[in-house]
């Protein structure tokens, strides 16, 4: 089985600049993950890219605020 992990999150605007990085401890199942300072960020469109590293895979969310 899938043994704990950790899992990437990376924000983007709509250029491509990296806005902020967290590094989330996952576990095997479905993970709740929370990113703060959402509030601080002027309007726009957004990327939230989070990879685990475990498996590579990616959710990629876009985000209009």
């Amino acid at each position: 089985g899938v043994a704990n992990g950790k899992a990437d999150a990376c924000i983007t605007d709509n250029s491509g600049k990296v806005i902020g990085k967290n590094v989330f401890d996952i576990s095997r199942g479905i993970n709740q993950l929370s990113i703060n300072n959402l509030q601080r960020l002027p309007p726009g469109y957004y990327i939230i890219s989070i990879t685990d590293r475990g498996t590579n895979q990616n959710f990629v969310q876009k985000l209009t605020k």
